[in-house]
């Protein structure tokens, strides 16, 4: 599709289609979708999503849960951001409103900072969330130090996100993600670091 300014807000099924395939380097939301499929398999038809998914499919099969699945949240950017496409349509909203839909996040991990960011969203109405990871904040005790540390190396290398996005300094990665809110240290090499 054609690329949307970058302050613009994106609305589900007018600036974007939630069910176009994924691009030729997709990053984790290809191992969910996956996971998804998989799982999927398995569930009587009626509790999965219509094909075509869009709004005339979701209100012929009277779609009452919205579930919304990611590896890790971070700073609960990502995540608002989404909720908020799907948010801003007008039918979708009026649904909730109604009692007639409710909307779900799932997450493998989140920090308590993102966590209770989803949960705050007026159109949350539960979060799921397997593991509670640690940011900077939370796992260390020398956290001024930690966080110059953390500067010094960026400014050096002249990186971006010294702490993660929006400074959010997380400290999750696994074998399958390595969320944009690492700091810059523990992700981004150097000539003098590889970390």
């Amino acid at each position: 599709g054609e690329k949307l300014p970058a302050d613009s807000e994106p609305t589900v099924f007018v600036e974007f289609d939630p069910d176009q395939p994924l691009d030729n380097m997709p990053g984790s939301e290809a191992l969910f979708a996956h996971l998804i499929r998989e799982m999927s398999r398995g569930l009587p038809e009626e509790l999965i999503a219509p094909r075509p998914l869009n709004l005339e499919s979701m209100r012929g099969a009277r779609v009452r849960s919205l579930v919304l699945i990611t590896d890790v949240i971070g700073s609960g950017q990502q995540a608002l951001n989404y909720i908020d496409a799907w948010w801003r349509h007008g039918s979708l909203r009026s649904w909730h409103s109604y009692g007639l839909m409710k909307i779900m996040v799932v997450a493998y991990a989140a920090t308590r900072l993102g966590l209770e960011r989803v949960r705050a969203h007026r159109g949350v109405d539960a979060v799921h969330v397997q593991e509670i990871v640690p940011g900077l904040d939370q796992a260390l005790s020398l956290n001024g130090r930690v966080q110059e540390i953390c500067k010094r190396y960026a400014r050096r290398g002249r990186l971006n996100g010294a702490l993660g996005f929006r400074n959010s300094a997380g400290l999750f990665a696994s074998s399958f993600s390595v969320p944009n809110n690492l700091p810059a240290i523990l992700i981004s090499r150097s000539t003098r670091w590889q970390p």
